[in-house]
């Protein structure tokens, strides 16, 4: 949802169409290694999130791209809370 709002807007402000394509699975490094393997010509963005590139790196031993290396940051689009939510009888 954020990439299709930021991406509408960039539309109109750059006049030039952008494409938002949801490529998904594996909490989003599917898309995120199509990104890193894309040319570096300045036409593919991504847009990470902290599952793409922190928790990945723990998660996915053969993760195919490194988000410390592979990516340049551009700006911050978006901030959300995280909340861990479990049962009342669960002990932490």
């Amino acid at each position: 949802m954020v990439a299709r709002v930021v991406g509408e807007h960039m539309s109109r402000t750059l006049r030039q169409q952008m494409v938002i394509e949801n490529a998904v699975g594996a909490g989003g490094t599917v898309g995120t290694t199509k990104a890193a393997r894309s040319a570096p010509d300045g036409y593919t963005l991504v847009l990470g999130h902290m599952g793409t590139h922190a928790a990945a790196v723990g998660l996915y031993p053969t993760l195919a791209y490194n988000p410390a290396t592979d990516f340049q940051p551009v700006g911050l689009v978006a901030s959300m809370s995280i909340t861990i939510i479990a049962r009342k009888d669960f002990p932490p």
